[in-house]
């Protein structure tokens, strides 16, 4: 048995070698397979990921590959897709799923023309889709005899070719237009080339020249149309020689854009010259004869206004709709002398007055310059009645404005001098007789024992204040004294008039008022006095009537305008203030 095992293993060896070699190269194809497939899946996934939709056949014109978009495209086609699937047999489908509106009531024939196309490829064909967007399919054979078709939308771009024809087309009509427009303007238009050739003229720039009308349909330069225009006599008012002209005029064409006014046998136009990118000439000419005539007119009648205005014994001005100076006199000038530098045409009224306001012409405005400023240029915006001004050295106008149809400002500057000094010394003298007056009136209204105020000063002085501290919200205060002489007093001046001095001590403000109200009453009237200092006051008062008046009976009442609740009239407060009442929350009474 053991001489058997060398037989055995070399039966073995020769029967398991080409079992091994076998499983070896089954082994190589299976990884070579698995590569393949693996390249496959690349290529599938590099090829889905393309924005364009592809298709793949083989020489049979049967289809082996497509990727993602290709399906995207055409979802209706997706669900028959299947490898080996001829080209007509998709054709068929997609019309037949109503994905190509092109193949709609021709299905056949469309089929036909798209296999006759496919199968001799040439140019990239345009394909709408159903859902209106266009793809640009593009066919190409292989070198097996394959052939690769893929598609790309193009749909921007057909919009973008759609829009250009369309503008081109609004382009044609809109030169048509222009063309229109160009020959009924009432004005001579010419269109010089780069050689500075005619190349268009309306009517009315042919009809401006009759002598040479002909020669306008063959293209001459701007030198020729003068030249010819010259001999046949259209130049007759040509100043110096015709070349010194022609080279002038063709140096300044050719510098730049130029308007110029020019006589054409007894009719003036306006001629602008504007050059184009292209490097050509526009020439526009606008008959103004009458606008010239009109100005003519219009500056002679300005000139006759200026005199008449000139001719006026007071200063005028003339302002526009923007405030601004349009003409005025020497005489408004001379009023105004430390503001005459500033007087010009179109300057603004309110820089007038700035600087008038810095040169010390108006003496009115001192101390308050910015609202003076305010107040006089709304005055003359929005004119009222006259209004008088001050100017330096006491001299006076009166200023007398109106607005103009046009919305300007129409004003004339009276002296007003003489006639304001004569008020002045009129108003000097009356305020001296209303002092005068006033004295007489003060005497008159003295008590003569006492030299107080008499009871009917204090009415007034009463009801004078009263408005004042209502007017401007300050208390008002109001003191009485009555006293009561003994059995055996004998005569009663002298407490009297002891007790008036020293309550006239106690008025020690200029507008406080003592007076006698009865033979045995006092009133002390105390402006800007109010209920906190008067029970001082009253004390004051009080105790000095004790030593004036010894041995006599003395009551004192007060009451103020802002005690609660407050009084509602001077008679209120006087009532109030009786030394017999005992209601008033600020009633302060002594005897002694």
């Amino acid at each position: 048995m053991n001489n058997a095992w060398p037989y055995l293993l070399a039966v073995l060896a020769v029967g398991g070698l080409p079992l091994l070699v076998a499983l070896y190269w089954h082994g190589q194809w299976r990884r070579l397979q698995d590569s393949v497939n693996v390249e496959r899946r690349q290529a599938q996934e590099v090829f889905d990921t393309l924005d364009i939709g592809l298709l793949v056949f083989d020489a049979e014109d049967r289809v082996v590959q497509w990727n993602a978009d290709y399906l995207r495209l055409y979802p209706e086609v997706a669900r028959d897709m299947r490898v080996g699937m001829r080209f007509e047999d998709i054709l068929r489908s997609a019309v037949r799923q109503g994905a190509v509106p092109a193949a709609q009531g021709r299905e056949d024939a469309w089929v036909a023309e798209r296999l006759a196309q496919h199968r001799q490829p040439g140019e990239p064909l345009l394909c709408q889709m159903a859902d209106g967007r266009w793809r640009r399919i593009t066919e190409r054979y292989l070198a097996d005899g394959g052939m690769v078709s893929y598609s790309i939308d193009v749909t921007a771009l057909v919009a973008q070719g759609q829009d250009l024809e369309q503008a081109r087309a609004e382009a044609d009509r809109s030169r048509a237009r222009l063309l229109e427009a160009i020959e009924v303007l009432p004005a001579g238009i010419e269109w010089f080339d780069a050689d500075d050739r005619l190349v268009l003229a309306n009517g009315h720039s042919r009809d401006l020249f009759p002598l040479i009308r002909e020669l306008f349909a063959q293209q001459p330069t701007f030198e020729q149309l003068v030249r010819a225009n010259h001999a046949a006599g259209g130049l007759p008012n040509l100043p110096g020689d015709l070349d010194t002209w022609i080279s002038r005029r063709l140096a300044q064409r050719r510098a730049g854009d130029n308007d110029n006014l020019i006589d054409v046998t007894g009719r003036w136009f306006r001629l602008y010259e504007r050059h184009t990118a292209d490097g050509g000439i526009i020439n526009v000419r606008i008959d103004v004869t009458e606008e010239i005539r009109h100005r003519e007119t219009t500056e002679a009648m300005r000139q006759q206004l200026q005199e008449a205005i000139e001719a006026l014994p007071d200063g005028f001005a003339l302002f526009d709709a923007d405030d601004r100076l349009v003409l005025c006199n020497e005489r408004y000038r001379t009023i105004y002398r430390e503001s005459a530098p500033a007087i010009r045409p179109g300057v603004a009224f309110i820089d007038v007055l700035r600087y008038g306001l810095a040169h010390g012409q108006y003496p009115q405005a001192a101390g308050r310059e910015d609202a003076w400023l305010a107040e006089r240029v709304q005055a003359h915006r929005e004119p009222g009645p006259p209004v008088l001004q001050e100017l330096p050295g006491n001299r006076w106008l009166r200023i007398d404005e109106r607005r103009t149809r046009s919305g300007g400002v129409a004003g004339v500057r009276a002296d007003v001098t003489a006639l304001v000094r004569r008020e002045q010394t009129l108003a000097a003298l009356n305020r001296q007789l209303d002092h005068a007056n006033a004295r007489l009136s003060e005497l008159l209204g003295q008590d003569p024992d006492t030299g107080a105020a008499s009871a009917a000063a204090l009415e007034q002085a009463l009801t004078r204040e009263w408005a004042r501290s209502r007017r401007h919200g300050t208390p008002l205060a109001l003191l009485r004294v009555h006293i009561e002489a003994p059995p055996d007093a004998g005569d009663g001046n002298a407490p009297m008039q002891a007790l008036a001095r020293h309550l006239a001590g106690c008025a020690r403000r200029p507008g406080d008022l003592l007076a006698r109200t009865a033979p045995r009453g006092f009133a002390l009237l105390l402006p800007h006095t109010g209920t906190a200092a008067l029970a001082a006051l009253v004390q004051r008062c009080s105790e000095g009537c004790r030593q004036v008046a010894a041995g006599w009976t003395v009551q004192v009442g007060a009451a103020a305008s802002d005690e609660l609740p407050a009084p509602e009239s001077p008679d209120d407060l006087q009532a109030r203030a009786e030394p017999g009442r005992t209601t008033s929350a600020a009633r302060n009474r002594a005897a002694a």
